[in-house]
């Protein structure tokens, strides 16, 4: 049953609403949970706060997966966001298939957004202003990380990590100047540094190789927050 209910919820994945799987509504709760777990979570890992919280909080990733994350679809030509849109559904975003393309009004760039790339991770912690445009430059799919539904997943919780990586997140992103801002996240020396902060016994949190200013950008950063 568990194989064949995640077949259909890779078929759903690509097709379908979940709740319109008559196979998925007669498995258990917990076993749907990690059904959701196995699908969303290969994806969701393309961040390494997601790889480092299935460490630390199996249960806690796994809630993640079960009740913030939604499938989205977009047919070519679709707006995802505009540029200056405060979002009423805030959303994070992740590309599974397909072309979408970014671009921003003061630049003559056109961006397009692959994995292991995601969009829009700011409406997890703080209120956000997109920077640019997102559109669908062909039919695509999506995974999308419901913010409200996040926030409130840990809201009360002892999920110590949870809280630094959100304060040094929200650190990092003050120091951005405005004209380079963009709802287009990456692994970068900033992301190490805020996952180094927040999972400090963690062994793959541990930085990577730098060059000397980047590694001391960091330490200053962390040093400032400690403080």
């Amino acid at each position: 049953v568990q194989r064949n209910a995640q077949h259909v919820l890779w078929e759903q994945k690509q097709n379908m609403p979940e709740d319109a799987v008559a196979l998925l509504k007669l498995i258990s709760m917990p076993l749907l949970i990690e059904i959701h777990f196995e699908v969303w979570f290969e994806t969701l890992r393309d961040h390494p706060l997601f790889d480092c919280l299935r460490e630390t909080n199996p249960a806690g990733i796994r809630k993640v997966c079960h009740t913030c994350v939604i499938p989205q679809s977009l047919s070519k030509g679709d707006i995802l966001f505009t540029e200056l849109e405060v979002p009423t559904q805030p959303r994070m975003f992740f590309v599974l298939k397909g072309e979408v393309r970014y671009s921003q009004a003061d630049r003559q760039v056109i961006e397009e957004v692959r994995r292991p790339q995601w969009l829009c991770e700011p409406v997890l912690w703080t209120t956000w202003r997109h920077a640019g445009t997102l559109k669908a430059a062909s039919e695509a799919r999506l995974l999308a990380l419901d913010a409200l539904r996040f926030r409130h997943l840990w809201q009360g919780t002892m999920e110590v990590s949870m809280a630094r990586y959100a304060r040094f997140y929200c650190e990092v992103l003050n120091e951005i100047k405005k004209h380079e801002l963009t709802d287009i996240g990456c692994l970068n020396e900033d992301v190490e540094d805020m996952i180094c902060y927040a999972f400090p016994d963690l062994e793959q949190a541990n930085p990577v190789a730098r060059d000397e200013e980047g590694g001391l950008f960091g330490l200053r950063r962390q040093e400032s927050l400690h403080g």
